[in-house]
């Protein structure tokens, strides 16, 4: 037994829409583009991106993070990162506004934090606990808050905190014993 069904009238129409529709979601090289920031645009926002602290030495203390930051000339205006030349310092401070370590990275050591990332120009850092100078990875606090400064070659010095604390100390209270 063969079943013959009819199509609709309106089939072949509603397949030619659904086709235009389909088509029209494509992307093209065409359109609105966000502004190309010139290069004479002074940094006034940072966007640091920053993971709680890891235990890289299997001691059962947290004592390194990478450090994202996005450096944006009048955001409003501009809303892709710029590579701007300049020197960071990174804190952090524990609940009670002591610090806890710090990290300075000079111009160069800067340029060369310098990644072409997916929302543009970024600098990624590597902050440890365990460098020379940082005072180690056994801190008696668990969490610490991160603030970043920012000093252009050229204008104002930025500054900027994640909205977060990170953890950062013993990765558990059996640790300290």
């Amino acid at each position: 037994m063969t079943t013959h069904s009819r199509s609709s009238p309106l089939c072949l129409p509603a397949a030619a829409l659904a086709g235009g529709l389909l088509l029209a979601g494509c992307v093209s090289d065409y359109g609105p583009r966000a502004p190309r920031t010139p290069a004479s645009a002074a940094p006034d926002t940072l966007v640091p991106i920053a993971s709680d602290f890891v235990d890289t030495d299997q001691n059962r203390f947290r004592d390194t993070t990478r450090v994202v930051v996005y450096v944006y000339a009048d955001s409003g205006r501009y809303p892709i990162p710029v590579a701007a030349d300049g020197a960071f310092e990174f804190r952090i401070e524990n609940p009670a506004g002591e610090r806890v370590a710090a990290w300075v990275f000079d111009r160069e050591q800067t340029r060369a934090a310098m990644r072409q990332l997916a929302p543009g120009p970024g600098f990624v850092f590597e902050l440890s606990l365990l460098a020379p100078g940082s005072g180690g990875d056994r801190v008696a606090d668990s969490e610490g808050q991160l603030s970043v400064l920012f000093t252009p070659s050229h204008g104002s010095p930025i500054s900027a905190r994640p909205t977060a604390p990170l953890l950062i100390g013993a990765l558990a209270p059996t640790a300290l014993r």
